[in-house]
């Protein structure tokens, strides 16, 4: 098997998993945050939207960093 369908399998797969009955329920009552079982390419448009928000949020709270 080579990396791209190794990686393909294991998304899946973790996909699956998140989404059984229970699953995201013990995650987060064990203090996980919320879970989203979703594709890389969408996994990296949640990131790049959440840095985007940050970039405007910190300086308008003039929060600095230490």
């Amino acid at each position: 098997m080579d990396c791209p369908v190794i990686i393909a399998r294991l998304d899946n797969e973790v996909i699956k998993a998140l989404r059984a009955l229970g699953t995201v329920k013990r995650l987060v009552d064990d203090g996980s945050n919320e879970i989203i079982g979703s594709s890389p390419k969408d996994f990296s448009t949640q990131i790049h939207n959440e840095l985007k928000m940050y970039a405007k949020l910190l300086p308008d709270a003039k929060i600095q960093a230490q």
